[in-house]
């Protein structure tokens, strides 16, 4: 995997107008700089940070400048694209190479991983070349969660995706485990995000299995989030949960007509993929017309 860092401090240097030696702090050697640029000096953290620092330059912003994610951001590029139109042939054969690819590693990373039964989560119900997960699978993952000391972002990611295939103790524990989230402080947005995911999937999975009392424990563990800015989404999306909770263990259309008017604001603001999401959701669990 190609980060040029170098080529990435360029870009940055010469947009923001500076030349090299306004790039140096007070621990940068001015004689080494220029091959830094070039990729022919390596760089320590601490130096990165320290030249980042002069430019005023965000970490996270540089990291993604630099490419440094290339690769998962191709591939979640990919696998909506593959998604949105299941019979685009160049799309389908893309996927399903990277899907052959990761199949036949001897030895795969999480993120590989986590990649492979994203996959085949997502494809095996309508192209034959894609296996489905199967319970050994589930359960190799689960062991693997549990013995974790500290859950990262490709950890989340697994988890959100695989809580339709836990069984309820297995759900239990898992949950236990992941939440709260550890360093909450120092997460970024897609980690948080993959984090909320996994709180309103395993929620969903239990109202599917009429599950109620364990829906209403886990919606207990969504509460207890912070509220910020960067998830407000999840919390709407809590709400309707709770709503549609509420609805199907008491059958008070107050409580439709709130996910309702949910569905309405959504529509309104634009969200018509997720409005049209919730609403077929609704219709399985109410057999709406």
């Amino acid at each position: 995997m190609s980060i040029n860092i170098g080529e990435t401090l360029r870009f940055f240097r010469t947009h923001l107008g500076l030349k090299q030696k306004e790039m140096l702090s007070e621990y940068t050697d001015g004689s080494v700089y220029s091959r830094i640029e070039t990729d022919t000096r390596p760089l320590k953290l601490d130096e990165l940070l320290d030249i980042l620092d002069v430019g005023s330059i965000n970490a996270h912003e540089f990291v993604t400048f630099s490419h440094l994610d290339k690769e998962q951001r191709l591939f979640r590029k990919l696998l909506s694209e593959a998604a949105q139109n299941l019979s685009h042939k160049q799309k389908k054969e893309s996927l399903i190479s990277y899907y052959n690819k990761l199949s036949n590693l001897g030895y795969r990373n999480i993120r590989e991983t986590s990649n492979l039964i994203l996959i085949k989560l997502s494809f095996s119900e309508h192209w034959e070349e894609i296996d489905a997960v199967d319970q050994e699978e589930v359960d190799k993952m689960f062991r693997y969660l549990m013995e974790r000391k500290i859950l990262l972002q490709y950890d989340y990611v697994l988890l959100s995706n695989l809580m339709f295939k836990f069984s309820g103790k297995q759900k239990r524990l898992i949950v236990e485990r992941a939440f709260p989230v550890k360093y909450y402080e120092k997460r970024d947005y897609i980690t948080l995000n993959f984090s909320c995911n996994a709180l309103t999937n395993v929620v969903t999975s239990c109202l599917y299995n009429k599950e109620f009392e364990d829906a209403k424990r886990y919606l207990e563990t969504c509460d207890k989030q912070e509220k910020t800015i960067f998830n407000f989404q999840f919390h709407l999306e809590v709400k309707y949960l709770k709503n549609l909770l509420a609805y199907l263990e008491t059958g008070n259309i107050n409580y439709l007509q709130k996910i309702h008017s949910f569905i309405a604001v959504l529509e309104d603001s634009g969200y018509l993929e997720q409005a049209e999401n919730i609403r077929e959701e609704v219709k399985t669990f109410t057999h709406a017309p």
